[in-house]
């Protein structure tokens, strides 16, 4: 997640990120271990980094249980705010 974030930030011009749950699916890692360790990882960029033009991280949840995962681990840090996009009729 370090090098992704270290990634985009270079690009000097983008202010958000869509990342998806990192080595889950195929990857074969559990979401459960994953979700905590994205969100965890995102905010010691976002300290570490203060001056990075990069603002917003979503994550992208694959199935309603991912969400749910999700959901979760962002609830663990009070400095997040999640946002989630509304499903269409």
């Amino acid at each position: 997640m370090d090098n992704v974030l270290r990634a985009i930030s270079a690009g000097k011009h983008y202010r958000s990120a869509l990342v998806p749950m990192l080595g889950t699916g195929q990857g074969g890692f559990p979401v459960g271990r994953v979700a905590p360790l994205l969100v965890k990882r995102t905010l010691a960029f976002f300290r570490e980094n203060p001056k990075s033009p990069l603002r917003e991280v979503y994550f992208l949840a694959y199935s309603e249980g991912d969400l749910e995962i999700l959901r979760n681990a962002i609830k663990e840090f009070s400095s997040v705010e999640p946002v989630e996009e509304e499903k269409p009729d």
